[in-house]
């Protein structure tokens, strides 16, 4: 039998998706002037694979067909197979990755393969597929025309989830009204932060949305309320603009690695922030960065609001006097969780991943990082402030001086949380500041950690009219001190050696 182009190809099409088991349809077509056979039923000819129990679905499917020679005789094979895909029929669109099978073995000519061109090439688009074989010729034949993927009826209703870019849904049941929320690992049905089911949705984008920026479009918005709450939902991109938020109506990007606002610093402190936030309102799924320029840069400003703050990344750089990942002021209450606040800065500055004055905030499952610098604290409490923190990691590094908590006339309520300093001329995991403020201000650690990397230098600190209370918790750093008159008790703790410390309210 003579190979090359005088052969007649004959192909059938059927591919098996791993989109709810569904299968493309069969269709007739032409290659090279002659027509394709009909699929024979796919059950009894081509049994489709089953994806193995406990493993996780991938883009990979299977194409199966049947090459005959020009007399319609089955080619015995093997053959070489190379696969490309296009967004149209005949246009100079590729997409995704080339596939090359080489060394395929046919039966009666039929064939099966599995290919897999890449992420995100399947979203719901039309995809068309060119087939180029070489039986041994040493040259690649081309089926033409290019052969159009078609879904069964059922996989058209996976269409909706290219959004969540191959990640696997919770099996946790969803409640009504919830909404899918990404947790880093996977997506989870969570009940809306918004409160009430949100009906008014308005959509930021580069291209095609309403508006092409988030202050446009909440400013446009005049009737928010409580029986009417807003969502402004923001599409993958960077967004230069200072954006400040108002009640009652949530922000949410595409996630905090696609969905970005940026903005320089200020001269003036209060002017500094990206986003400014609102009470009744809700920010979440973005990154928030704070590109510096000025004397301050602050990411996020909650003064006098409370806003809820879920899976957002907020950064601060390159300001002159002062970097602040989030800053919470003047009575703000808002509730952060899964959030990330990063601060960074040159040997002038003073970098706080998260400053509290006069504030109250609820930190859940936070991350607050200061690094560079002059002081670098992970947190820092003032002027009254309270705030409750649990889960949290807290740390400052590379600064003359480094502190993981730094309260100056403040309180604050830890729990489960792990506080670490690193590098530093001075360094102190929780350091207790009086500064000329009258009050007594109570400092509590719970099932939580202080590393200190100087094991002389304080895992914590008290200055006077401060009263510190440490349960469950480990100490590894050098001796608390209390030297400025301060108190610090300790209950069934231990130290870096993992040994307990003996007796009531005995501390390292």
């Amino acid at each position: 039998m003579k190979r090359s182009t005088l052969f007649k190809l004959s192909v059938v099409v059927l591919l098996t998706l791993f989109l709810g088991g569904g299968l493309l349809s069969s269709r007739r077509n032409q290659a090279q002037g002659l027509a394709f056979q009909q699929a024979p039923p796919p059950m009894e000819v081509y049994p489709a694979e089953v994806q193995p129990m406990g493993e996780s679905l991938t883009n990979e499917f299977t194409y199966q067909g049947r090459l005959t020679d020009n007399g319609g005789a089955p080619v015995t094979g093997p053959c070489a197979f190379r696969f490309s895909l296009y967004e149209s029929s005949a246009g100079d669109d590729p997409i995704g990755n080339i596939q090359t099978v080489a060394n395929v073995p046919l039966n009666d000519g039929y064939f099966s393969v599995h290919l897999d061109f890449g992420l995100g090439v399947f979203t719901g688009d039309g995809r068309f597929m060119k087939v180029e074989v070489d039986c041994g010729a040493g040259v690649y034949t081309t089926l033409s025309p290019r052969v159009r993927l078609t879904p069964a009826p059922y996989a058209l209703h996976a269409v909706s989830t290219g959004a969540l870019h191959g990640n696997p849904v919770s099996d946790s049941p969803p409640d009504p009204g919830d909404v899918l929320t990404w947790d880093g690992g996977s997506w989870l049905p969570l009940a809306s932060e918004g409160g009430a089911q949100v009906e008014n949705v308005i959509v930021v984008a580069k291209s095609g949305g309403d508006f092409t920026s988030i202050q446009e479009a909440l400013d446009s918005i005049t009737d928010a309320a409580d029986t009417n709450p807003f969502l402004v939902w923001v599409a993958p991109g960077r967004y230069v603009e200072r954006v400040t938020m108002k009640p009652y109506v949530d922000i949410e990007g595409a996630g905090e690695s696609s969905t970005i606002i940026m903005y320089p610093g200020s001269t003036i402190l209060e002017f500094a922030g990206t986003v400014v936030g609102a009470d009744d309102a809700a920010l979440r799924s973005l990154t928030v960065i704070n590109t510096g320029g000025g004397n301050y840069a602050v990411a996020i400003l909650n003064s006098n609001a409370s806003p809820k703050i879920l899976h957002v990344t907020a950064y601060a750089d390159r300001a002159y006097v002062k970097n602040i990942g989030v800053l919470n002021e003047n009575q703000a209450n808002p509730v952060m969780t899964h959030v990330t606040a990063i601060a960074s800065g040159s040997d002038t500055t003073d970098n706080v991943g998260i400053e509290n004055s006069t504030a109250f905030p609820t930190l859940i499952q936070v991350e607050a990082r200061a690094t560079g610098g002059y002081i670098s604290s992970g947190i820092r409490n003032a002027t009254g402030a309270s705030p409750l923190l649990d889960g949290v990691t807290a740390s400052g590094s590379s600064a003359q001086i480094t502190f993981g908590v730094h309260n100056v006339d403040a309180g604050a309520q830890i729990e489960n949380s792990t506080i670490t300093v690193s590098a530093g001329t001075q360094q102190c995991g929780i350091f207790n500041e009086w500064d000329d403020i009258s009050g007594v201000y109570v400092v509590t650690l719970e099932n939580s950690q202080i590393r200190v990397a100087d094991n002389i230098q304080p895992t914590v600190r008290s200055d006077d009219n401060f009263a510190v209370y440490v349960a469950t918790s480990r100490l590894h750093g050098g001796s608390v001190d209390t030297s400025a008159g301060g108190t610090v008790r300790c209950f069934a703790c231990y130290d870096r050696q993992f040994e307990n410390l003996g007796g009531i309210g005995a501390c390292p």
